[in-house]
């Protein structure tokens, strides 16, 4: 009998890592999970996420993930836990790249300018909250974790060492994308690394069909646009 696991996913270290500037962002995360862990029995996935909010350069970003989430609560076995999304302007100095080099930093003198700064907030704490307390009450025999985030290493650690259950992690990582990054942050701590890194055919074979249809009968359909290559 195989072990029964759950799976805890950081959605925008997914996105960032995965599948931002692809056409395969259409994804089924229960047919991914199934197809990257056959060891184990799947029981349950916590995808951690925020809405986030339309800006001046993407004014529809919103719509297309809201339709993603909902394609996503038609998964029986899927389970979306919500952050908040912040936004603000703060004030922050300009750099000369070829000054950051010297040693004697008192002697920059450059100005401050306020920027647009967009954070996800909540989903680590959530998801280390969550993978502690699952742990603790014996929801699975084993967890696996999606994310690179060194923010939840010491959550790994609690599990693995004070509750004594197996925490494996996957890397979000897809080399076509620009934030591949190779190694996981859970090398010493978790279990095992399941896998480094998922592949475009792998990506291809989990996507939603075109249209979904959810528990009321209504369509939801792939967003425009995610058929084609975006840029980032």
């Amino acid at each position: 009998m195989r072990p029964k696991a759950r799976v805890y996913i950081d959605g925008f270290n997914f996105y960032y890592g995965v599948v931002r500037g692809t056409t395969l962002k259409w994804l089924d995360i229960e047919k991914l999970c199934d197809r990257l862990l056959p060891q184990f029995e799947v029981e349950r996935i916590l995808y951690f996420t925020a809405r986030v909010r339309p800006s001046s350069w993407d004014p529809h970003a919103h719509e297309r993930q809201a339709e993603y989430l909902r394609a996503l609560g038609t998964l029986p076995r899927l389970e979306i836990v919500e952050g908040t999304y912040s936004r603000t302007f703060p004030a922050m100095r300009l750099l000369n790249p070829k000054d950051v080099r010297q040693s004697d930093s008192s002697a920059w003198n450059y100005p401050a300018v306020f920027v647009w700064k967009n954070e996800e907030k909540g989903s680590d704490v959530n998801l280390g909250a969550r993978l502690v307390f699952d742990g603790c009450t014996g929801a699975y025999d084993a967890a696996v974790i999606v994310s690179n985030d060194s923010d939840l290493l010491e959550p790994v650690r609690i599990v693995t060492k004070r509750v004594g259950l197996p925490v494996h992690a996957v890397l979000p990582a897809n080399p076509r994308t620009k934030k591949y990054r190779p190694k996981s942050v859970f090398s010493r701590d978790a279990t095992s690394i399941v896998a480094t890194s998922i592949s475009w055919n792998t990506l291809k074979q989990c996507q939603f069909p075109e249209a979904v249809v959810d528990a009321r009968g209504r369509s939801i359909t792939r967003p425009g646009g995610w058929g084609q290559m975006e840029r980032g």
